[in-house]
Parts: structure tokens; sequence; C-alpha cells
């Protein structure tokens, strides 16, 4: 790790997404590529996600994507919050988390939801620290959300 972190918006070509995805695979619990399939989701993050995006030079460090495209309910819904393990412990999780909350403010949302695994502690101290809180716990998964009051 070197260099100095610039915050981007939308930045990342399909590739550099799914490069940073399978980057990060090992760190998601459970790992991401056992979910969904890594290349299909970073095309539909191109399609549908905004992304807050961290970058050292041409390295994509740090991911935030949410999706601001229910707004009927007024809901915007973070589907994915990585930082490379050579990254990690540098707050850029939680720059850009607090980054897409000031956006989706800015947009008129008024709640947003994530879904986090029960047993990472990492992730949920910095949703917690960022004011979301427990909405459901169903099996492994636990419903976060926070809300402008």
């Amino acid at each position: 790790m070197k260099g100095t972190i610039v915050a981007a918006l939308n930045r990342a070509t399909e590739e550099q997404l799914a490069g940073h995805l399978h980057a990060c695979d090992a760190g998601f619990l459970p790992r991401l590529s056992t979910r969904v399939n890594i290349g299909h989701y970073a095309q539909k993050m191109i399609r549908h996600a905004t992304r807050f995006e961290a970058w050292a030079a041409d390295e994509l460090a740090g991911l935030v994507a949410m999706y601001c495209n229910d707004r009927a309910a007024e809901a915007a819904f973070i589907t994915n919050v990585s930082v490379l393990p050579d990254w990690q412990g540098h707050n850029i999780a939680t720059d850009l988390v607090a980054r897409s909350i000031d956006h989706a403010w800015a947009r008129g949302i008024k709640c947003i939801k994530l879904s986090v695994h029960k047993d990472n502690a990492p992730a949920l101290a910095i949703y917690r620290k960022l004011g979301f809180t427990d909405e459901t716990c169903v099996e492994d998964t636990r419903e976060l959300r926070l809300c402008r009051t």
C-alpha cells in the first residue's frame, strides 16, 4: 500500500469492478463468489448502482455501491462495501459509506438499508458508528437501516 486516496463517483469500468471484487472476495462472509457471479454482479452495478470509489493511482482500493432506484419508497439499498486488504484500516469504508449517505439524503431518500453477515464485526461497527440500527436478523444476515427523522 502506498500513495494517496482519491474519491471518485462512477469511474470504474466493469472489468475494474470485477477485479476489485475478486481481490476482496475472501473478506466477505461468506465469500462473495459463493453467493453471486462476480462478473454479472459488476455488470449490474455498472448499470444500476451509484458507485462511491476510492482510488490509489489506477487501483480501485475501496467501493460502496448503492441502488437509489426505489423512488416510490424513497429508499436506497447499499449492495456492496469492500476495501482491498492492503487498504483496510484507513477509514476508507467509513468515508465511502458516509459519502453514500450524504448522496442519498441530497436525492430526497428517506431510508437507507443494507444487509451484513451477523459475524462481520468490523462492518457492523462501521454501520453502527454511522447511525444504522438493526431492523431484523434472519439466519446469518442482519438487516440494518438508517432513516432520516
